[in-house]
């Protein structure tokens, strides 16, 4: 029996579709909307409790995460610093980005917080991202602050490698 390839791909390169998955293209979107609040005066970095968790296609794959909300504080001036932290697998969460944001704020405001980032974990394997933070100057800081209307959204973007 002969070899049928279409478009010259062999069959582990065509989708289910029957189409070739070209290096670039956006595979999967998943998100994640965290409508609580967290607040700490802690100057270690802790967890928000918002995470959102994908599993790649192939080791190839490249995620793009985008994150976008907001931190408040109130009657007080305050600073916010906000970390990346990835999970693979079942291992423990490490941050990878460093400081995304880091935010000044005066007396009961709240700050938008915007980011994206573009990793390559190189598996397979679940791979979970969750938002820690902490206070810069020992005031109370609030991820998404008090109010329901204020939700944090993560999204990640599977891109074929």
């Amino acid at each position: 029996m002969a070899l049928i390839k279409l478009n010259d791909q062999s069959l582990s390169a065509v989708t289910s579709a029957g189409l070739p998955t070209k290096s670039g293209s956006i595979i999967n979107v998943t998100s994640s909307r965290f409508t609580g609040t967290a607040n700490t005066t802690s100057s270690s970095f802790l967890t928000t409790g918002h995470n959102i968790t994908v599993t790649p296609s192939s080791t190839s794959s490249k995620l793009m995460i985008l994150g976008l909300g907001g931190a408040q504080t109130y009657a007080q001036v305050g600073e916010v610093r906000i970390r990346l932290y990835r999970k693979i697998g079942t291992g423990s969460f490490s941050d990878i980005t460093g400081d995304i944001n880091r935010i000044y704020m005066s007396s009961s405001f709240y700050n938008p917080i915007a980011f994206s980032y573009t990793d390559s974990p190189a598996t397979t394997s679940s791979v979970t991202y969750e938002i820690y933070f902490r206070s810069g100057n020992g005031n109370n800081v609030y991820y998404s602050g008090t109010d329901l209307d204020k939700r944090q959204e993560l999204t990640i973007m599977e891109i074929a490698g």
